[in-house]
């Protein structure tokens, strides 16, 4: 993946470049001989790695977001500040708090069971 992007930026930068042009003339194999060539060098696999540290640290960096976000989202969801807040609103009665909380887990946590067991389509 890393040295496909490599080679197509190579192909980006040598399309109107005359030198490349003739060494694909004066090789035997053309042009796929001379960037078979350039694929032996050390500039290339340098950029190659620099290319795979890049895709990596983004794919990371991609991970870690997600990871926060996700954290975030479950922590307003179900922090006890909300859970008995949206009991007391349903119940009307600040002391079932504690108990509406916890069926409101029991419901959550079956419906996601049944949800899971579902055969997909």
């Amino acid at each position: 993946m890393a040295a496909d992007e490599v080679r197509k930026d190579r192909k980006k930068a040598v399309k109107n470049d005359s030198v490349v042009r003739l060494a694909a003339v004066l090789h035997v194999d053309g042009k796929e001989g001379v960037e078979a060539q350039w694929e032996k060098t050390p500039e290339f696999h340098e950029a190659w790695k620099a290319k795979a540290r890049d895709l990596l640290a983004k794919a990371e960096w991609r991970r870690r977001k997600l990871t926060a976000r996700l954290k975030a989202s479950h922590f307003s969801l179900f922090s006890p500040e909300t859970l008995a807040s949206r009991s007391h609103t349903a119940t009307g009665h600040k002391s079932l708090g504690l108990l509406a909380k916890a069926e409101w887990r029991r419901r959550n946590l079956s419906a996601r069971l049944k949800a899971s067991a579902l055969p997909r389509p």
